[in-house]
């Protein structure tokens, strides 16, 4: 369609038009806003029948989708009534795109509409954090954490075997401000000392030039992106048992003449005291026991546990003396109590990958604790 182009560049965003005639545009965009803006006038001279075509520039503006929309704008201008005054007819038709067959369209206020919608490109924040566990090796998939805006959980993560988090990607679609919070999820394992911290990370997201961008996180108020969860593996306890016999006898027991006299059960006292394997005591009476009637002693289980910041397999060896216990106050001045000092060693092991403590037999010197 040949004719001299007119430009018109509006005020609203970065939209230009092709047209050859003085009729009104009217800009939709994508936020429902309009804009109304007139091409300039050309004045017409003489009857004829003149043909326009309407279109939108596309000036490759980031984030804008622009109508594709054609009008077609018959003019036929005539002197009718032969006395010089010249009148104008006008018609439109339209399509979509460069191809197709024109429709025709009531014109109305001799408004052409062209709807654009803008949406900035979408921008991802990738939340990264750090696992440490403390007492044993840590295995894959086994601590969760949760990330949620208003208490609305938006995020996840799962610490790999390096103690590495990484969390669900969020994106986001249009500009804002978000306050998340980071916390780690309760397992509910009995073993394990969770980090019970919440980290609150704050984004700002701004359309820079047609494409949403992060112009600003932080992390607890700091633009540090550490977001670190300590954990402590403590095992179960493990228990000594110790066990042993008191025998009682009426006679002389260094010429071997004796007669066994029966039990009373309570009779007797023992206690065990942890030594540091040199004979000196550092743990006064760790465990006690009385006789039963048939002689059995049965000590209260001594505790073992962990060695604290543990970090990688140990073996340690225990010691302990057991004794009887020589009344100070009712003494029987009759009575000949067993003085021996029985040395007990026990092996104590443990495995840091599984995070297993385990403790071996009982070994007493001389065989057997019998007083």
């Amino acid at each position: 369609y040949a004719s001299n182009e007119n430009t018109v560049s509006p005020s609203c965003p970065d939209t230009v038009f092709k047209v050859f005639l003085p009729f009104k545009v009217k800009v939709v965009g994508s936020t429902d806003s309009t804009e109304e803006f007139v091409f300039a006038t050309k004045a017409i001279t003489a009857a004829g029948t003149s043909h326009y075509l309407v279109k939108e520039v596309h000036t490759n503006i980031s984030g804008v989708t622009y109508d594709e929309r054609q009008y077609l704008l018959t003019v036929v201008v005539a002197d009718s009534d032969d006395n010089g005054v010249l009148e104008v007819t006008q018609s439109a038709k339209y399509r979509d795109g460069d191809s197709g067959t024109f429709t025709s369209i009531n014109l109305t206020d001799d408004v052409l509409t062209f709807t654009n919608s803008y949406e900035p490109a979408e921008v991802e924040l990738q939340l990264t954090g750090t696992k440490n566990l403390n007492g044993r090796e840590l295995k894959a998939n086994e601590f969760s954490f949760v990330v949620t805006e208003n208490n609305v959980p938006v995020s996840g993560g799962i610490a790999a075997e390096n103690g590495t988090i990484t969390f669900e990607k969020i994106t986001y679609y249009k500009p804002g401000e978000h306050t998340y919070v980071v916390t780690e999820v309760n397992g509910g394992e009995t073993t394990i000392d969770y980090d019970t911290t919440a980290y609150t990370v704050y984004v700002k997201v701004e359309d820079v030039n047609g494409h949403l961008t992060i112009t600003e996180k932080t992390v607890n108020g700091s633009a540090s992106d550490a977001i670190v969860f300590n954990n402590t593996y403590k095992p179960g306890e493990v228990y000594i048992n110790l066990s042993g016999i008191k025998n009682l006898y009426q006679g002389n027991l260094e010429n071997d003449n004796t007669t066994p006299i029966t039990l009373t059960g309570g009779e007797f006292s023992f206690v065990v005291d942890q030594t540091d394997g040199s004979g000196n005591v550092i743990a006064a009476g760790i465990s006690t026991a009385n006789n039963g009637a048939d002689g059995s002693i049965t000590f209260a289980p001594i505790t073992v546990k962990v060695r604290d910041n543990v970090a990688a397999d140990y073996e340690e060896t225990l010691y302990f003396d057991v004794k009887e216990a020589i009344p100070t106050v009712s003494k029987d001045p009759y009575m000949t109590y067993d003085t021996t000092v029985c040395k007990v060693q026990v092996q104590v092991t443990y495995d840091y990958e599984t995070g297993t403590l385990a403790v071996g037999t009982p070994v007493v010197t001389g065989g057997n604790l019998v007083f």
